[in-house]
């Protein structure tokens, strides 16, 4: 196209505007001329700057801009092709040339840019070719070009006049002029294809598909990332792969974000691809773990609470530096006090800096009830752990009702200072909700995990510590589902040892729609329906634990343990041990591991010595039912 231009009165050759007509005049007079060209030629463009307005129609003097530049790679590595439409124009001085000007940091999108851009001989020896008449179809071969640089073109066409006419320079991509002027200098190579991107804890995982067939000069793939839908990419990083995992907590970047991405094929001589489309996901965060390592200490007038750093979110997913943690990991703990257990008024203590591990409540001797939480910018852990001010700690489960209790010496069992293990023990815990029905009325979790990650099967405690389920009930009857006529007398816990639920009863409160037993073990217990006896206790195989016995004193398999229900009559049963010619052994002791509603041997004889390997038969007798079976000794 070609600009008429109505301005004040230029120099020779450059436009002229008759005297003595106001511009306005001027402009209509111009415009009503030329509608009939227009409705030819197709609407003009129009481009005003103080004084000067400019009509683009195609018919005037002057130089004509160059719209559709277009860079492509050459054959050979380091070359460059450029093509235009040569521009026309009309008293022109005589002879033309082309300005040519080159960036390697971006694009060059108006005539200032292209003013401050460096010309086309700080790059290569390759001159600008000599203009011809117009509108014919122009190129050039670059050459000497750097293969691993994305160059960008930029040409103005300008006459030797003086002041020269000189042509304008625009890349508009909504206009669709000169959007192709950048490249590299490489032979071509193919995209990468159906990139997708996937949400994780703190990363973006990232997958493609190879270029179809794979090009025998691919080197790697290089990823980029935006927090910007279409700018501000910058290089994340290379890798030979077809996938990749962003770790967001590595850098700076704040959580929650949307972050965006994009892949490209990168040659062996440093060329890239086309950009794969952007793919775009939101990394989430959670909140951290509750504090391990707990541990109370009193004065008359005052509790201390102290605790190890938390280094992992509740799910047990580590920081990804838990020496210096993001704020989204990790920005300290709260301390709550409250009069009650689990309900009534809480209130906020402190709020601890993330370099906290102790806080000193003053009491002046009342008893209170304190919780300690970590806090990231997401929330606050959830598990609630309640340790009161004479150190006793309580897990409790959602409901906070269904917890399990431990003394502050059992308590102490799980710092790593006491048990012996590198590490602080978290009981983590959870209700089972795909257990229930069919007689089984509630399900609980209580799994040892070794710094809240690497769980313990064997790890018991030194003593019976408290498990308590809670139930739901209908007018007054449990929610037993397919089971409705049974009252909670009629229930009972069920523990499982990893291989095998067992029975171990309980005791049933129906104020509190509680069941409770005390057990060393932790694991997955249920309160199910049981049809207990009226009177005597209740024994079956499924009550024999370790029918075979290793009584070596290493903590495993030392006792012969049978559990009983006493029935409503509380009966107390006696056992006594045998070898298979009928002597007499030694006596079974009632509850002699410590735990209730059980009757055991240690494999030792009267005189305390360990007897000698080989299957020895019981006898328990109560409430006038008698119970015999073997057991075996391993030595």
């Amino acid at each position: 196209m070609r600009d008429l231009n109505l301005s004040p009165p230029r120099p020779p050759g450059r436009g002229h505007k008759p005297p003595g007509l106001a511009r306005r005049a001027l402009v209509a007079l111009a415009v009503s001329a030329l509608l009939p060209i227009w409705g030819a030629l197709g609407p003009p463009r129009v481009r005003a700057a103080g004084a000067k307005v400019d009509i683009d129609v195609g018919i005037t003097a002057g130089m004509a801009d160059i719209t559709n530049l277009a860079v492509s790679p050459g054959a050979a590595t380091g070359t460059l092709i450029l093509s235009w439409t040569e521009p026309d124009g009309k008293g022109l001085v005589l002879p033309t040339a082309y300005d040519i000007r080159v960036s390697t940091a971006g694009e060059i999108i108006n005539n200032g840019q292209f003013d401050a851009a460096l010309p086309l001989s700080s790059f290569t020896s390759t001159s600008p070719p000599t203009p011809g008449p117009g509108g014919g179809l122009a190129s050039l071969t670059v050459t000497g070009l750097a293969p691993s640089l994305d160059y960008c073109f930029a040409i103005r066409e300008h006459d030797s006049n003086s002041p020269e006419e000189i042509g304008a320079w625009i890349r508009n991509a909504s206009a669709g002029w000169n959007v192709g002027n950048c490249a590299y200098p490489t032979a071509p190579i193919a995209s990468p294809a159906n990139p997708t991107a996937t949400a994780g804890l703190e990363t973006t995982i990232l997958s493609w598909n190879a270029p179809s067939p794979l090009p025998a000069n691919l080197a790697y793939y290089g990823i980029y990332r935006s927090t910007q839908a279409a700018s501000g990419f910058v290089n994340l990083a290379t890798t030979t792969a077809t996938g990749f995992t962003d770790e967001i907590a590595a850098g700076a970047l704040p959580l929650p974000n949307t972050f965006y991405y994009y892949v490209v094929s990168v040659s062996t001589s440093g060329g890239q691809s086309a950009p794969t489309p952007t793919v775009s996901t939101s990394p989430y965060t959670l909140p951290p773990m509750e504090p391990l390592g707990l541990n109370v200490s009193t004065t008359a007038t005052s509790v201390t609470l102290s605790w190890s750093p938390t280094t992992r979110f509740g799910d047990g997913t580590p920081f990804y530096n838990h020496a210096a943690p993001k704020p989204y990991e990790l920005e300290g703990y709260v301390v709550i006090r409250s009069t009650e257990l689990c309900s009534g008024q809480q209130v906020v203590l402190s709020t601890q800096t993330i370099g906290a591990t102790s806080f000193t409540d003053v009491t002046n001797g009342d008893f209170y009830f304190y919780q300690i939480k970590s806090s990231n910018t997401l929330s606050v852990s959830t598990n609630t752990l309640v340790l009161s001010s004479l150190g006793d700690a309580h897990l409790f489960l959602d409901d906070c009702v269904s917890q399990m209790m431990l003394t502050q010496a059992q308590n102490n069992e799980l710092s790593a200072a006491r048990n012996g293990l590198g590490g602080d023990i978290q009981i983590a815990r959870s209700f089972r909700p795909q257990d229930t029905g069919n007689g089984i009325v509630a399900s609980a979790e209580f799994v040892p995990m070794l710094n809240g990650s690497t769980p313990l099967p064997d790890f018991t405690f030194s003593s019976p510590v408290s498990v308590i389920l809670h139930y739901d009930t209908s007018n007054g009857q449990p929610l037993l589902q397919s089971v409705s006529t049974l009252g909670p007398g009629d229930l009972g816990l069920y523990w499982f040892n990893g291989e095998q639920f067992y029975k171990v009863y309980g005791q049933v409160d129906t104020y509190t729609q509680t069941v409770l037993i005390q057990s060393p073990n932790p694991g997955i217990y249920q309160i199910r329906s049981l049809e207990r006896t009226q009177s005597g206790p209740v024994f079956d195989v499924s009550n024999v634990l370790n029918r075979v016995i290793t009584p070596n004193g290493d903590g495993k398999n030392d006792d012969f343990i049978v559990i009983y229900d006493p029935g409503p009559n509380n009966v107390v049963p006696s056992g006594r041990i045998y070898d298979l010619k009928g002597h007499y052994i030694a006596n079974m002791k009632v509850a002699g591991t410590g735990v209730p509603n059980t009757i055991t041997w240690d494999g030792k004889a009267t005189n305390g010595r360990v007897v000698s390997g080989g299957v020895y038969v019981y006898a328990i007798a109560g409430g006038g039912q008698n119970f015999t079976g073997t057991v075996i000794v391993a030595r």
